[in-house]
């Protein structure tokens, strides 16, 4: 190990994805030494942007996001089809702000979602921008 004859056998190396060795101390260390930067850019270094820190607050905004949509969806399409039926003015007001509190529910959700997303499928790319 060190003479570049079984480096593949040595426990204080790192194999590049590119096939080249680096000391284990290099790894994670906020410099790129592999020349595809895989020593920085890999689920062991804690360098890695996630938006939720902990798996429960992804789930958690899946969930609320997804309910939000669907149901505040629902609401819209009721009071939009509902509207003309209304007889009132008060009744038609309060359809109303009910539909823009909806939509603004709504919005919140999609916001939500797009959020989760990011944070499952984007975050591994922003590795390479953030040093």
């Amino acid at each position: 190990c060190g003479d570049a004859s079984d480096e593949e056998l040595c426990g204080n190396n790192f194999k590049c994805n590119s096939g080249e060795y680096i000391p284990l101390s290099r790894k994670c260390n906020g410099d790129f030494d592999c020349l595809d930067f895989s020593d920085e850019c890999n689920v062991h270094c804690s360098n890695q942007v996630k938006i939720f820190s902990h798996v429960t607050l992804c789930i958690a905004a899946w969930i609320a996001g997804t309910v939000s949509v669907i149901l505040n969806g629902c609401i819209i399409i009721k009071n939009i089809i509902r509207f003309s039926e209304l007889n009132t003015s008060v009744a038609k007001i309060n359809s109303c702000l009910m539909t823009v509190i909806s939509i603004g529910d709504f919005l919140q959700g999609t916001f939500l979602l797009l959020v989760a997303v990011a944070d499952e499928f984007i975050n591994e790319s922003t590795c390479f921008t953030q040093f």
